[in-house]
């Protein structure tokens, strides 16, 4: 399945095929974000807290 720039991405699969999109939470609407991946057989395969906790991200000053 190729999108307009290449193949598609896991969300527009998932909206593609339910016709929901699966980071838009059903009670408020609201986008959510992404933390954790736990797979049955391989434990946890994404965790974006523990990057941010290990300082792997740049923080971003607002200086105003």
């Amino acid at each position: 399945m190729l999108g307009q720039f290449g193949p598609k991405k896991y969300r527009e699969r998932y909206k593609d095929c339910s016709g929901k999109d699966p980071m838009v939470c059903k009670h408020c609407g609201s986008e959510m974000d992404l933390f954790r991946i736990c797979h049955p057989k391989y434990g946890v395969i994404f965790d974006e807290l523990n990057n941010i906790k290990a300082g792997k991200h740049n923080r971003i000053n607002n200086y105003n």
